[in-house]
């Protein structure tokens, strides 16, 4: 019998729990006091909106070359830049909060501040990877 290669299609999203800097799980505590875990998801390499955000990258890249004649960027250029891609492929937070911000707001001041990079490198990595999102990937 031939193998239905879709049945190994990855999935659009995946959802992982967050670590801090020392590398421990995030926690935060619900209404009734009890433990929940901060979660992100994001979109993964299979998905129109991964594949949007890669795109977006690579036309800011050659408008750079464009503009300048070089691909070289300042810190402050490339942290904003990577802080677009991620917030372009993050769905969302689950027990996160930051100055009452949401969705894509939310998303953006995170990644934008380089004292929470903790947050931007695991997004990144997770993303990044096709096994996280395939059928039977372990979970964080």
């Amino acid at each position: 019998m031939n193998l239905n290669i879709k049945s190994l299609a990855a999935s659009e999203t995946d959802t992982f729990q967050l670590r801090n800097g020392d590398d421990e799980l995030l926690w935060a505590t619900d209404a009734l006091g009890a433990q929940v875990a901060v979660t992100v998801t994001v979109y993964g390499p299979g998905s129109k909106e991964y594949q949007k955000a890669q795109a977006k990258a690579s036309n800011r890249a050659v408008e750079r070359l464009r503009k300048r004649g070089k691909f070289e960027q300042t810190a402050e250029e490339k942290l904003r830049e990577q802080a677009e891609h991620l917030a372009d492929i993050t769905a969302g937070f689950s027990h996160l909060e930051l100055d009452d911000l949401q969705g894509r707001d939310l998303a953006l001041a995170i990644y934008r501040d380089p004292q929470l990079g903790f947050i931007a490198e695991q997004v990144n990595k997770h993303a990044g990877d096709w096994a996280n999102f395939t059928k039977g990937s372990p979970k964080s």
